[in-house]
């Protein structure tokens, strides 16, 4: 169960600067959770979080074609039901789910600039991003099993580049190249994890 509300703001402090603020309120909770062969079922206790997520955006356009933006805020994910019941094995692994798991949480800094050409035909994109994650869910590896669990903190740092051609009103060519390194800071459940890189980050 998921309730959210947010709301957002905007200033046109002049002709090439536009101010955005804006802030997210979630709150959520899973219940009555039940599994297993009727006479011996497992009952899973109740859990829920909330989260205030505020966010300030700053966008300048010194030439009508060159966009140049920054950001920061703070965002929430709760874990899904997936994550937090579902158990399943494929080829010899067993992907185990936790219904202890937290929600994350992260703050990120994100600035980057857009340069359009020819009647913004052609437009390119550079954004770089910095994630400050607590309670990241990942998978802990024992044996062949991976159980998804909470880590204490973890980083993502990144660039990401696109551009696209507009050849016709009908058709246009897009393309995007993200790089992003993920690893994990702090972790007392799993202190062989501080250091190392996480898979899966998009």
């Amino acid at each position: 169960w998921t309730l959210s509300f947010y709301a957002q703001d905007e200033w046109n402090l002049d002709e090439k600067i536009t101010l955005y603020l804006g802030a997210r309120y979630d709150f959520w909770k899973v219940y009555d959770g039940l599994s297993g062969n009727t006479g011996s079922e497992t009952n899973y206790t109740k859990n829920d979080e909330s989260s205030l997520s505020p966010k300030l955006s700053v966008v300048w356009k010194p030439l009508s074609d060159t966009v140049i933006r920054s950001s920061v805020g703070q965002a929430f994910r709760a874990p899904t039901l997936y994550e937090l019941y579902r158990t399943w094995s494929s080829w010899g692994t067993t992907y185990q789910s936790n219904p202890n798991l937290k929600p994350e949480i992260v703050r990120t800094v994100e600035a980057g600039i857009d340069q359009s050409f020819y009647d913004n035909q052609i437009k390119f994109g550079l954004t770089g991003f910095w994630n400050e994650i607590d309670d990241l869910i990942y998978y802990k590896v024992e044996g062949s099993t991976k159980t998804r669990v909470n880590a204490g903190r973890a980083r993502t740092l990144g660039l990401e580049l696109e551009s696209s051609w507009a050849m016709s009103k009908h058709f246009t060519i897009w393309g995007n190249y993200t790089y992003t390194n993920a690893t994990i800071k702090e972790n007392v459940t799993d202190p062989d994890s501080e250091g190392k890189q996480v898979t899966g980050i998009p």
